[in-house]
């Protein structure tokens, strides 16, 4: 990929953007005093804190201020079940053929405290939004599994029923019993 890298604001504002999207509420603010932003979201099931970096070794340098500031935000260690499902995102335009397999490993499997998750090679050629947004896809909510083209069950269990031989006037009666009585006995 050859782009140019997305700076660490403009990889917050989009996920501020595909966040707020989803329902969470959003903000953006600086992260302990200093002059890094990170971003906040939350929902009725997640606490999601995002820093942007150029490196994931830039970004591992921030991180643990980053945990620390999160965790103190849900109230430390005893802020119960939301607690579970707080997660620190490290969002950087670097390629993952430059990310060290080991720091990679040592980042996303260190459960202390808070959960964390690697966006990487977030890079302008790409549809930044998209990218960002496949990156926070497990915190975004499910799409409706029904699409205008699926008939309803009922209607093609009716249609298999016809098919098989049962009388078309029955078959909609046969439905309607087993919905009713969840048994086909009586009928």
């Amino acid at each position: 990929m050859t782009g140019a890298a997305p700076g660490r604001e403009a990889l917050l504002e989009v996920a501020e953007r595909v966040f707020e999207r989803a329902g969470f509420a959003v903000r953006i603010e600086l992260l302990d005093e200093g002059d890094r932003s990170w971003l906040l979201a939350e929902n009725e099931l997640f606490a999601v804190g995002a820093i942007a970096g150029e490196t994931l070794e830039e970004l591992q340098r921030v991180e643990a201020i980053a945990t620390e500031t999160l965790l103190s935000r849900l109230g430390g260690l005893g802020s119960g079940a939301k607690r579970w499902d707080a997660y620190l995102l490290l969002l950087t335009p670097q390629p993952w053929s430059a990310v060290d397999t080991r720091d990679r490993v040592e980042v996303e499997h260190n459960t202390r405290g808070i959960r964390r998750l690697i966006g990487a090679e977030l890079i302008a050629d790409d549809d930044v939004d998209d990218a960002v947004t496949r990156v926070l896809r497990p915190f975004l909510p499910l799409r409706d599994p029904l699409g205008a083209g699926l008939e309803d069950l009922d209607e093609a269990l009716i249609g298999a029923l016809n098919v098989n031989g049962v009388h078309p006037e029955a078959a909609p009666r046969y439905v309607a019993a087993y919905r009713a009585r969840g048994s086909l006995d009586d009928v």
